[in-house]
């Protein structure tokens, strides 16, 4: 019994084995079109919602909205971790805090369905961020299970150990983070 126990357990390491060597660069091509069609679904979206007059074209949110999916599909899946900051930093640049103090109030004024999608853009955006480097990704998660189970100084702690070990992931982590809550801020209301 003990014996086919480890026939089992070498058997499955080695099918995970074969399958990395075999499916990594299927994996990366797939989870780039992954990230592609989300942002081209909440571009169709927000077109949606402009058709049906819900959004303005020539208002500022629209604006906004419009150029950070576009940045994401254009960086989907091809953006290197030493680009990802840059990125995000453009991004804040452009909703500066009069800008998005501006666009937050003209949220507030719109459909519970406009609202929605500013959300999952933010939140898919801080996901575009971690997505391509599987450390992020775990670091990601890990920080938002922690937050919810552990008090801040432990989280405060944990983020001070990760930002020492591995600086660079640390800072994605923190701006995906910020768009993440950036997100939650914006959508209040649904």
């Amino acid at each position: 019994m003990t014996m086919g126990l480890w026939i089992a357990i070498i058997g499955a390491l080695f099918a995970m084995l074969t399958e990395t060597v075999v499916f990594w660069k299927r994996r990366e091509f797939l989870k780039t079109k992954e990230q592609c069609f989300k942002f081209h679904d909440l571009r169709d979206r927000l077109q949606v919602l402009t058709i049906e007059h819900k959004i303005e074209t020539h208002s500022k949110l629209h604006d906004f909205l419009l150029s950070m999916i576009n940045i994401a599909i254009r960086n989907a899946g091809v953006i290197k971790l030493s680009e990802l900051v840059d990125i995000s930093q453009s991004v804040k640049k452009e909703a500066d805090d009069s800008t998005f103090s501006t666009i937050q109030t003209e949220i507030g004024s719109h459909p519970d369905d406009v609202q929605t999608l500013a959300s999952e853009v933010f939140d898919n955006f801080a996901w575009m961020l971690v997505a391509n480097d599987d450390l992020t990704v775990w670091l990601f998660k890990g920080l938002i299970m922690l937050s919810k189970i552990a008090n801040e100084a432990v989280v405060r702690f944990v983020k001070l150990f990760v930002s020492k070990v591995a600086p660079e992931h640390a800072q994605v982590v923190r701006e995906a983070n910020d768009f993440a809550r950036l997100g939650q801020r914006l959508a209040r209301s649904y």
